[in-house]
């Protein structure tokens, strides 16, 4: 007889329980499993521990379209390459370029200095007019084309921690090196 009143006993103390709990059902108890068996609860699936968060770059040197990877820096011009040939920039010291921050591009060109706005969004680099001191440079300045070309900008990248800047209607890429970061 005491058989047969245990499980309503049983039964009856469970529900009083659950309805104080909240109306919340007691969970089971887990499964036993050795430690070796269970991992940490913030622990990634193994596949995916070999693969690199996506805003993290992998290679440093990756090919890069964002304006804070030019603005701010100091870049002179090595050389560009048109359709019609391949100039080099003899002494590119002589030509450099800064975008700041506010939209404002300040630009040596050879023995003349000056600069203009610009608007820069991602892969895209346009000046407005760019205006300049006019002292004589010497006979071998690059100054006019180097002014012409930045003039007729239309998109940029950064690869290889050099800016390319490509001119409009397949006109050439310009090749600049950073000098220092402007501060």
């Amino acid at each position: 007889m005491l058989q047969r009143t245990r499980f309503p006993l049983l039964a009856l103390i469970a529900l009083t329980l659950s309805a104080c709990g909240g109306g919340q059902a007691p969970e089971p108890p887990a499964e036993a499993t050795s430690p070796a068996d269970q991992a940490p609860a913030d622990a990634a699936p193994p596949d995916a521990a070999a693969e690199e968060p996506a805003d993290v770059p992998v290679d440093p040197f990756a090919r890069s379209t964002s304006p804070d990877a030019v603005i701010g820096l100091l870049w002179q011009w090595v050389g560009s390459t048109t359709p019609d040939e391949d100039i080099a920039v003899s002494e590119p010291e002589r030509y450099l370029l800064l975008l700041n921050a506010e939209g404002r591009a300040e630009v040596e060109f050879d023995c003349n200095s000056g600069g203009g706005d610009y608007t820069i969004d991602e892969a895209a680099l346009s000046f407005g007019p760019l205006i300049s001191t006019r002292m004589a440079c010497p006979e071998d300045t690059q100054d006019f084309v180097y002014m012409s070309q930045l003039q007729r900008a239309s998109a940029f990248y950064v690869e290889n921690g050099e800016l390319y800047v490509e001119l409009a209607m397949d006109g050439g890429t310009m090749r600049f090196v950073p000098v220092a970061e402007f501060e």
